[in-house]
C-alpha cells in the first residue's frame, strides 16, 4: 500500500463506508459556488476526504477583511482571485484531488458550462443576492 492510499484508511473503516465509499468520493465531482466563510471548510474537507474532483467558482479577491473567517486563505493572499489561492492550498493538501478553476461569477448564462464540469452543487453566497432558480442540466434546479 502506498502513501496516497493509507491517507483514507481511517474512511475505509467506517463499516458504513469502506472501500467502496472512498471509490464513490474518489469518482465524485463537486461544484462549490463561493470560496468564502462557509465554502472555505467545505473545500478543504471535501479536498482532505478524497472527492476526485472539486469545481471552484468565485468572482471575488481575497480582502484583509475575509481572513478571520475564510480559512482557506492568508495574508499572502491578499488581492489574488480566491479561486486561485483556493486551488493553491487545495493543491498542497491533495494532489490527487482534480481542480476546476472558475475565477467569475455564477450566472444564468455560464451556468451550463459551469455545472457541465461537476458532479453535485453547493451555494454559499457571500451577499444576499439568492431568490433565483436556473434550470439546468441533468433536470436539476440549482438556487441562487
Amino acid at each position: 500500500m502506498n502513501i496516497m492510499e493509507d491517507r483514507y484508511n481511517r474512511n475505509k473503516l467506517i463499516a458504513e463506508f469502506g472501500e467502496e465509499g472512498q471509490a464513490k468520493l474518489k469518482n465524485a465531482g463537486v461544484l462549490v459556488i463561493g470560496a468564502g466563510g462557509l465554502g472555505s471548510p467545505v473545500l478543504l474537507y471535501l479536498a482532505a476526504a478524497g472527492v476526485g474532483t472539486l469545481g471552484i467558482v468565485d468572482h471575488d479577491t481575497v480582502n484583509i477583511t475575509n481572513l478571520q473567517r475564510q480559512i482557506l486563505h492568508h495574508t499572502g493572499d491578499i488581492g489574488r482571485d480566491k479561486t486561485l489561492s483556493a486551488g493553491e492550498k487545495l493543491t498542497a493538501l491533495n494532489p490527487e484531488t482534480h481542480l476546476l478553476i472558475y475565477p467569475e461569477r455564477f450566472t444564468e448564462e455560464n451556468a451550463e458550462h459551469i455545472v457541465s464540469g461537476s458532479g453535485r452543487f453547493y451555494k454559499f453566497p457571500g451577499q444576499p443576492d439568492t431568490g433565483r432558480t436556473f434550470p439546468l442540466p441533468g433536470g436539476y434546479d440549482f438556487v441562487v
